[in-house]
């Protein structure tokens, strides 16, 4: 058999790679990437927003939004570790990726998701434990015991995504480059390698099916027992609440692993791994976006702490709104003026003659004209925080702001200006004369 050693030496080891993506019609690509940049500020927006809601409300400092908002986090970094490189392919003609970020991307990729398979059991146990046992919920699931629960998952998903790419580092890569998919996954890689991949394809299917029955069997399991306590409730209420509680739960739970099961517990070959791209846009697009909404629309206890949040920065947004809206008006208009000006004044002081530099230059500055006056009196007006002193002195500059502007215009501009003395001399000349 030929040594990897040898192999290295007579080939040409591939240094990147090209990512083909979602499709290579170029038409649909800036369609795709306004589609795909919204899903992404949907699931950033959302799952920050619960982590913050979380965070904010003290009714939510529970166990169950203590794994939820672990869940949120871990979406956030789920979608973020593939769709940045993949909008900037959207409008990229070169979509490579260099060999070392793509072992870093697959890397991140294998461990979120394992992390998230005993993530999602975890919330099952914890459901598990309030129905079925809700006098020892408070006593077994404590705060060390929760944190434990978190920290299990993150440490075996990342140990094992950590040996799933060493596997992938053993493969040699020394002839096609061209990744059939849309990020660094382990089936199109598969394909592309020049190695024997037999070591590496059994490691694949047998962590991927042992993870996915695994932790799929500690929600079975946990729901079994559920089902049988919530049968036995007397009380229609109880069952309802129950029945509302896990519902979100087991809608993440088929979403999630519905599409994993159709991506990796199947041989890689071209047709499974075109339609694996299909499948991936679920599990790494459409999961993480619809988890918080999950979890937010069926939960009563988000819902009452969103709208409580909002009730009481209610008056808080309105001033940060103002202040927002009279900052960006302002600057943005006593930007333009100064540019203009600075341009003016550029174009002034290049100009040979002293009379048309005095002609436009002291018009310009001596007095301030109107947007100067105004940009400053609205300074004044808005960009300070409102006292009873401000107050009363924002009397004072709207007086001048609605009644001496209007009245100072026509002077500035006239007063000052030669062509319109000179069309006013003319117009006084010709009534006299009609007289």
């Amino acid at each position: 058999m030929i040594s990897k050693t040898m192999i290295r030496r007579n080939s040409t080891l591939v240094t990147e790679f090209v990512l083909l993506g979602l499709t290579d019609r170029p038409e649909l690509q800036p369609i795709l990437f306004t589609l795909f940049l919204a899903i992404y500020l949907i699931t950033v927006g959302g799952n920050l927003g619960m982590l913050v809601l979380i965070r904010v409300d003290s009714r939510l400092h529970t166990p169950m939004y203590f794994f939820l908002a672990s869940l949120s986090c871990l979406d956030l970094c789920y979608s973020t570790n593939v769709t940045p490189k993949m909008l900037v392919n959207f409008l990229s003609e070169k979509k490579t990726i260099s060999y070392v970020a793509c072992l870093v991307q697959c890397y991140f990729f294998i461990a979120m998701v394992i992390t998230e398979y005993y993530m999602l059991a975890v919330m099952a146990y914890d459901r598990y434990m309030a129905i079925c046992n809700p006098l020892l919920y408070s006593s077994k699931m404590s705060k060390g015991v929760c944190i434990r629960l978190i920290a299990g998952p993150y440490v075996y998903g990342f140990l094992s995504a950590l040996l799933e790419t060493m596997w992938t580092y053993r493969l040699i890569f020394c002839g096609p480059n061209i990744i059939n998919h849309f990020y660094c996954a382990d089936p199109p890689l598969i394909r592309l390698s020049c190695s024997d991949t037999f070591i590496k394809e059994t490691s694949m299917f047998v962590v991927a099916g042992f993870n996915l029955s695994n932790s799929l069997l500690i929600i079975l399991i946990s729901y079994i027992f559920i089902l049988f306590v919530i049968l036995r409730m007397h009380s229609a209420e109880g069952r309802h609440k129950a029945f509302s509680t896990c519902g979100s739960h087991l809608l993440s739970v088929t979403v999630f692993y519905g599409t994993l099961f159709c991506m990796y517990v199947r041989p890689p070959t071209d047709k499974s791994v075109e339609q694996s791209k299909i499948i991936a846009v679920f599990y790494t697009f459409v999961s993480p976006m619809l988890n918080p909404i999950i979890y937010s629309l069926r939960n009563k206890d988000v819902k009452q702490a969103f709208q409580k949040l909002i009730r009481k920065n209610v008056h808080l947004n309105k001033k940060l709104l103002m202040y927002i809206v009279a900052g960006y008006s302002n600057v943005h208009s006593l930007l333009i003026i100064l540019t203009s000006d600075i341009f003016n004044l550029v174009a002034l002081f290049r100009s040979h003659s002293a009379e048309r530099r005095k002609k436009h230059l002291f018009p310009m500055w001596f007095p301030p004209d109107s947007g100067h006056n105004l940009l400053v009196t609205l300074f004044c007006m808005h960009l300070r925080r409102p006292t009873e002193e401000c107050t009363e002195q924002d009397k004072m500059l709207a007086v001048f702001c609605t009644t001496a502007m209007p009245m100072l215009n026509p002077m500035i501009y006239g007063l000052r200006n030669k062509d319109v003395k000179d069309a006013l001399r003319k117009s006084t000349r010709k009534q006299e004369l009609g007289k």
